[in-house]
Order: C-alpha cells, then structure tokens, then sequence
C-alpha cells in the first residue's frame, strides 16, 4: 500500500512538472513577440539616429561651406586695405574685417559643437547597433 501511495505521489509530481511545463510553452509566444518588439523598437531608434547623424553632417557641411566663403569675403576685404585713402575709409574697413572675423569664428564654434555633438550620435548608434544585433541574435528564429 505504501508503494502504491508513493507511486501516487510521484506521479502526481509528475502531473506537476507537466502542467508547468505546458504553462512555459504557453508563455514562450507571447515572450517572443514582446523581444521581437523590443527589437523593432531598437531598430527604430537606429534609425532615427541614422537620420540624425545625416543631418548634423550636412550641417557641418553648411557651416564649413559658410567659413570659406567668409574666408574668401576675408581676403577680399584686406586686399582693399592698401587702396584706402582716409582714415574713415581705413577705419570703416577695419570694422567690416572684425565683424567677418567674429562671423568666421562663430561659424567655427557652431562647426565644433555639430562635430561634437556628430561624435555623440555615432557612438550612440555603435551602442545602438550592439543592442539591435544582440537582441536579433538572441530572439530571432
């Protein structure tokens, strides 16, 4: 009788690891949607952070574009400096060389912080992409 009820027991251990078992398969679907869609989420934020880094490039390109024109605009200006025959007029180009100056140097700062702020990005994207790859790798069939 004790065997039986031993037997009983076990089995019913058995029953046990069943269910559960069965319980986990049930639950893996929905697991798996919810990496895959944390995966789409990381995908999208690469994404966006490519657009990002898209734009801040061109906009360093503007701003390196905008420096050699001032460059030019610079040297222009100093070329006249030798023609000039008052004070006023010597004066006034002094003026027009400062602003272009302060003009060139703002340009460069705002150059600067886009290529600082480029370096950010990208190494956000490189984390970014590191998270993507890993969670494609570790949830996808």
């Amino acid at each position: 009788m004790m065997d039986q009820m031993k037997l009983l027991v076990d089995l019913q251990n058995v029953d046990f690891a069943i269910k559960d078992i069965e319980n986990k398969k049930e639950d893996i679907p929905r697991e798996l949607d919810t990496h895959r869609e944390t995966c789409q989420k990381i995908q999208k934020e690469i994404d966006l952070l490519m657009e990002n880094i898209k734009r801040i490039k061109k906009e360093r390109i503007k701003k390196e574009q905008d420096v050699k024109i001032e460059d030019d605009l610079l040297l222009k200006t100093k070329s006249k400096l030798p023609e000039v025959k008052t004070n006023k007029e010597y004066s006034a180009l002094l003026a027009e060389i400062d602003s272009i100056k302060k003009k060139i140097d703002r340009f460069e700062d705002e150059e600067l912080n886009l290529m600082e702020f480029l370096e950010e990005k990208e190494r956000d994207r490189s984390e970014e992409r590191r998270v993507g790859k890993e969670c494609r790798s570790r949830w996808s069939p």
